[in-house]
């Protein structure tokens, strides 16, 4: 029975360590979700430090991004970069090849990006209203920027 009893002892207190340590660890990394997962389920992500792959499209004077594989039209989000994140000389080289569009030949840029920050639910932009908002703290570059003609809306 002592035997027990001590070995119980250390046992429960690491187990609860252990969920414990999982639980801070879970919060604390960010969730790999796609926009269309955002765009179904957004009150679990508001305000949460998320990981997001995406295709990001320029020439519109902001940054937007969007997942031309959801169906759900509400799958697009405007991009708002942290200081730190702009200040990255390869982050700035590449906004400027993003933002260099031809307006007369309606056409947008993009590529592909992994972002790495605080989802906003209800973020807007002026006149512009996508349903939804990131603040970026961390951009990765998947692709290169391409040209494509932009959508008749």
């Amino acid at each position: 029975m002592r035997q027990f009893t001590l070995a119980s002892t250390v046992a429960i207190p690491t187990f609860l360590f252990g969920l414990l340590a999982s639980a801070v660890w879970s919060n604390l990394s960010p969730h790999t979700v796609s926009l269309c997962e955002i765009a179904a389920h957004a009150d679990q992500y508001n305000q949460r430090i998320i990981r997001l792959p995406a295709t990001i499209y320029g020439g519109y004077g902001i940054l937007v991004i969007g997942d031309a594989n959801c169906s759900d039209s509400e799958a697009f989000a405007i991009v708002d970069l942290d200081e730190s994140c702009k200040d990255r000389p390869e982050v700035r080289a590449f906004l400027d090849r993003l933002g260099r569009v031809d307006e007369s030949q309606r056409l947008r840029s993009k590529a592909q990006v992994t972002l790495v920050g605080k989802f906003d639910q209800g973020a807007t932009f002026k006149n512009y209203s996508p349903r939804f908002g990131i603040l970026v703290s961390n951009l990765e570059i998947e692709s290169s920027v391409t040209l494509e003609p932009r959508p008749g809306w």
